[in-house]
């Protein structure tokens, strides 16, 4: 039976007639609630899916992705910080081979020089170039952070007892070096994979081009004498990183009699950089022999303030210090960052090529 209802408005009926149906009010009631259920569902969906703005933040600060990678992680893992962090890496690693093979044929000249002293001075130390395509690369956080973390396995490297006898300061094989575990946050992580991961992340080709050590010895050599290093850099990308620059060097003193190094300890240290520091703006080329500008105790010594040559330096402290000590130059190295490396510049020629090229004409 179908009724007709006339319900009233402000007292006044309506004119055309409301039908009640009763035997459909079922199917309308679950109509209306399926709907309702819908929305609800998507609002909390899209709900869950709005990315943490605090983790975002973080995200980005900490792996330096970009914003639309760390939204794709946090969405991804529903807003789980730590397996978004895994997320970005694994992310990282698989971009990074890619582009690594996209990138490995270009000039990579731009970069940084990196120096580490083991031990205060008494275990060594080591010299890394890390090549990068453009000085903006150079100087980020990440591209920094890596080439510390390079040092930093040098040290280990060379404490394991890897490193040949053949030669004091001896550059050795950066393959070796690649194979070897990052410390710190990166524990988990070879130095190839932090490497990839970064050409991952910054979309240039970067590459370890070479790595030197100071030898592992003890510091007693022979009884009566104590080996020193020093390091310096040159060309920071910052005031606060005075271990990194575009020139750097390192430097090995033999100090006897190994009794009177103690007291004259902080003064050692010193001397052993100011003359890793010589080294870097003189760039010498042998410690002794004849006449020429490339002999490094005939150079003029430059914190002395052009008074002094380096071998008369040295020879004073014979008599100058108390207790009296000898001081040898063992060896050094010096890396200048893109050194011998040819820099492709387009030039009037290769323009002219490329339009021919792009005419049909060539």
């Amino acid at each position: 039976m179908i009724r007709s209802i006339i319900p009233k408005l402000s007292g006044r009926p309506t004119k055309t007639p409301i039908l009640f149906l009763p035997h459909f009010q079922p199917t309308l009631t679950s109509i209306h609630h399926s709907k309702l259920h819908q929305h609800a569902k998507y609002n909390t969906e899209t709900e869950q899916l709005k990315p943490n703005l605090k983790f975002l933040s973080q995200l980005r600060k900490e792996t330096q992705c970009s914003i639309t990678k760390a939204r794709e992680a946090l969405l991804t893992t529903q807003n789980d910080y730590a397996l978004a962090l895994e997320w970005i890496h694994q992310d990282a690693i698989k971009s990074g081979l890619k582009k690594a093979e996209k990138l490995n044929d270009r000039v990579a000249a731009e970069g940084l020089i990196g120096v580490k002293i083991f031990s205060g001075g008494r275990r060594g130390g080591s010299l890394v170039e890390v090549n990068c395509e453009t000085d903006f690369v150079g100087r980020s956080d990440g591209f920094k952070n890596f080439v510390r973390g390079v040092n930093s396995v040098c040290e280990d490297f060379n404490l394991s007892g890897n490193v040949g006898s053949d030669a004091l300061i001896q550059e050795i094989d950066t393959e070796s070096v690649s194979k070897l575990h990052l410390g710190g946050d990166d524990v988990s992580k070879s130095v190839h994979q932090r490497q990839i991961e970064l050409i991952g992340q910054l979309g240039e080709n970067i590459q370890i081009r070479r790595v030197a050590v100071i030898n592992p010895q003890e510091s007693n050599l022979d009884g009566n004498s104590v080996r020193i290093a020093g390091g310096y850099t040159h060309g920071g990308p910052d005031q606060s990183s005075s271990d990194l620059g575009r020139i750097g060097a390192i430097v090995s003193l033999k100090v006897s009699p190994g009794e009177n190094v103690e007291p004259h300890s902080q003064f050692l240290t010193r001397l052993a950089r100011q003359l890793a520091q010589h080294v870097v703006g003189f760039a010498p080329r042998v410690i002794s022999g004849s006449d020429g500008e490339d002999v490094m105790l005939r150079q003029t010594f430059l914190p002395s303030g052009g008074e002094k040559k380096v071998g008369e330096v040295l020879e004073s402290l014979k008599t100058e210090k108390d207790p009296p000590i000898s001081v040898e130059i063992e060896a050094f190295n010096r890396f200048e960052c893109g050194e011998g490396i040819e820099k492709v510049v387009a030039g009037a020629e290769d323009f002219k090529s490329e339009v021919m090229k792009q005419a049909g004409l060539a």
